[in-house]
């Protein structure tokens, strides 16, 4: 490309050249024939332009072509012809099972167990009509120096009914009562104590008076 711009560079300024000697040569002609009294025609003549040479393609490196190696095939006994291949069937999709609900483990609310109460406890008896106990004989000096008074024993009676210990808990405040009452209450029968339907030992307070009318 820069030798065809030169080239119409060159040709352009050749041109230009060329146009000013030509008017040079006429304006010189010109002065010459006034000067001899007569007019010359003036002839311009245009070169026709210089048609610029076709651009030249670029030379280009030759390329050589490369051999290429033929590649060889693995030996194998299996031909070349495309063999069928058998895709494993689908599977149709698992559907999962709903999953039972799982009952949780009933908590038995069960309190812990209370004890039962204790069975109450009857205190033995004297009072009863069929124990038909004596009354304690009242003693004769007391009478005669009229001494009276109250008694309160206290008795403890075995399983079977009998008067195992007798102390007087309040005395009446004279010897030969007090004495008189706990002899007599020593031989009485009891109604022994219980508790729920078994007899048990216990005490048991007995009141004994004296009294002269």
């Amino acid at each position: 490309m820069n030798g065809t711009q030169d080239r119409v560079l060159l040709w352009a300024v050749s041109l230009s050249f060329a146009v000013h000697a030509l008017a040079l040569t006429q304006l010189h002609l010109g002065d010459k024939a006034m000067s001899m009294g007569g007019a010359l025609p003036l002839t311009v003549q245009l070169l026709p332009p210089i048609a610029p040479a076709p651009p030249t393609a670029m030379s280009r490196p030759a390329v050589r072509p490369v051999a290429t190696k033929p590649r060889t095939q693995p030996n194998s006994s299996v031909s070349a012809e495309a063999l069928p291949v058998a895709l494993p069937a689908a599977k149709p999709a698992e559907t999962a099972a709903p999953l039972a609900p799982v009952a949780a483990p009933a908590v038995a609310a069960s309190s812990p167990a209370q004890p039962s109460p204790p069975a109450a406890v009857l205190p033995p008896r004297f009072d009863a009509d069929y124990l038909d106990n004596p009354r304690p004989s009242y003693p004769a000096l007391s009478r005669r120096l009229g001494e009276e008074g109250k008694v309160l024993l206290r008795v403890w009676v075995g399983v079977d009914g009998r008067a195992r210990e007798v102390q007087v808990k309040e005395g009446s405040g004279f010897a030969r009562l007090d004495l008189a009452a706990r002899d007599a209450v020593g031989r009485w029968r009891f109604v022994p104590a219980r508790r729920g339907g078994e007899a048990i030992d216990g005490w048991v307070l007995v009141p004994i008076s004296f009294a002269l009318n």
